[in-house]
């Protein structure tokens, strides 16, 4: 029988395992686009090269990558701290501290700069319209990872703490 701590980390295992064909194939297959442009077997809609192939669209296909890598490395992290906590019960060790703290780098880094990339790009793509937009947008998504890696800092602080509250009450006694 499946409990709940072993569903939650196949859960996240079966995610991680889902997001490396995208961190393996990406480069590839933007530069097929990029070579081959008017190909027609990957069909994607990349609003920065209306134009063509130009420096800033380079810049941005890769920068964005780089934000993907960096949220691919936070999830690594979180998978290593599922196996840890989850399969080995293992909750107040400096290992669960260094996984937290890392997830919450990588995912604050990430949703932080992404909406830096984001914000610069809206204002690059600046034209006379105003638009509105309800409901879950990019931004309030990158906002939410950056605010979901300042509490993975946090709690980063918080078992470190513990361990060492931990630490000075089995030497007191």
């Amino acid at each position: 029988m499946m409990t709940l701590n072993s569903l939650f980390k196949t859960c996240i295992d079966i995610t991680f395992f889902l997001l490396v064909p995208v961190v393996v194939f990406f480069p590839g297959a933007v530069l097929y686009m990029l070579i081959f442009p008017q190909q027609k077997i990957i069909n994607a809609n990349i609003p920065f090269m209306d134009d063509g192939l130009t420096i800033a669209s380079v810049v941005f296909l890769f920068a964005f990558f780089v934000e993907f890598v960096l949220f691919f490395v936070g999830f690594y992290h979180l998978k290593k701290l599922a196996g840890l906590t989850l399969k080995k019960k293992n909750f107040f060790s400096q290992d669960v501290v260094t996984k937290l703290k890392r997830i919450g780098q990588f995912f604050s880094i990430c949703g932080g700069s992404s909406l830096v990339l984001l914000i610069s790009f809206k204002l690059a793509t600046l034209s006379n319209k105003i638009s509105f937009h309800f409901g879950f947008s990019e931004t309030q998504l990158l906002l939410f990872l950056f605010i979901i890696g300042i509490f993975f800092l946090m709690l980063s602080t918080a078992f470190k703490k513990a361990i060492a509250y931990k630490a000075e009450k089995d030497f007191t006694i």
